[in-house]
């Protein structure tokens, strides 16, 4: 007899998916827009216009524009924990990590410059300095 998942290995329904794939387009727009415009310069109202959404909409998914700076911090170590989670329990820890690891740095090696603007960016912005 198979077992029911624990609620926490359930698949995430529809509107959950809706739910994150918004929040992630939102959350690449403003990235941009502060790569463009700098982060200090980039308003709320800026994000909204470039994604098509309300206000409202925005901090239904967003309590903060720093939020969205946390939010691609918060995701890498979510999908490291979890990679790490379905690696075998009698692998080496060391081992496990790096394959664990291997996707987000792969993400990133595609991605050097931008990860790299956004690293600077992070660094010479004083609101962005205390979410590190």
């Amino acid at each position: 007899m198979s077992r029911l998942p624990e609620r926490d290995e359930r698949r995430p329904g529809a509107r959950e998916l809706a739910r994150r794939a918004m929040r992630a387009q939102v959350s690449d727009m403003a990235l941009e827009l502060f790569l463009e415009k700098g982060y200090e310069q980039t308003t709320i109202d800026d994000i909204c216009a470039v994604a098509g959404i309300s206000r409202s909409t925005f901090f239904r998914y967003f309590p903060s524009k720093e939020d969205i700076f946390a939010s691609e911090t918060s995701s890498a170590v979510d999908e490291i924990v979890q990679a790490l989670r379905q690696r075998p329990d009698d692998e080496p820890p060391w081992a496990a990590l790096r394959q664990a690891m291997s996707p987000l740095v792969e993400h990133y090696a595609s991605q050097t410059d931008r990860a790299h603007r956004l690293a600077a960016l992070a660094v010479a912005t004083p609101a962005l300095a205390t979410l590190q």
